[in-house]
């Protein structure tokens, strides 16, 4: 009798929907937002389970969402290339925490994601970043800040302080400024771009 590899349930070491079924509390986290996809079919790939992680579903659809639609929105009136066409580049990732999904899928206890582009406008390199712990938004209408390239960097390294060398660097070796905050361009975007409100501190800076 011939055997339905198909029916023998999920692959050992990769994540299934069952994994993900009914469990009340976590969402398919993706990490390349489906909402940067420029064609239907670069949307739709971002749903392959390679590309989703278990994340608390007010996190998820609450300040992740909310972070994922600013920085679209500055990059499409900010990062421009000389033919007028949106270009960046955008890295998102996951810390992986100590418990598991249905025993199996690896649950982060934090997210982060940067962005860096080329103005063509402003003739100079933008970036910044962003990061959150894997939990309920409190408030439910939590943002997350933005923050420099450097100030990810030392919060992740701080997570590897009992490693011998502080590895982690985002766009190292490039012309992405580590120290710049874009925020205080966030007025000039639209409401719908969901950024957060400025600080105290960045009000007085203005």
């Amino acid at each position: 009798m011939k055997t339905d590899n198909k029916k023998q349930g999920a692959y050992k070491n990769q994540a299934s929907n069952f994994d993900y079924k009914n469990n009340g509390i976590y969402d398919r986290g993706h990490l390349c937002p489906r909402s940067y996809g420029s064609t239907p079919t670069a949307k739709t790939s971002t749903f392959t389970l390679t590309n989703v992680v278990p994340q608390v579903e007010s996190f998820n659809q609450g300040s992740w969402e909310k972070m994922e639609t600013c920085v679209k929105c500055f990059m499409e009136k900010f990062c421009k290339n000389n033919n007028g066409v949106t270009e960046g580049y955008v890295v998102t990732g996951a810390q992986p925490g100590t418990e598991k999904l249905k025993n199996r899928v690896n649950i982060p206890s934090l997210m982060w994601s940067a962005f860096c582009c080329y103005s063509d406008d402003q003739k100079e390199w933008l970036a910044s970043a962003h990061w959150g712990e894997n939990v309920p938004d409190e408030p439910k209408d939590k943002y997350l800040q933005t923050k420099s390239l450097n100030d990810l960097n030392e919060a992740m390294n701080k997570l590897y302080k009992d490693l011998k060398e502080k590895t982690f660097s985002v766009f190292p070796g490039t012309k992405c400024p580590p120290d710049m905050n874009v925020a205080m361009s966030y007025p000039k975007l639209d409401k719908s771009c969901k950024c957060p409100p400025p600080t105290f501190k960045q009000r007085q800076t203005k």
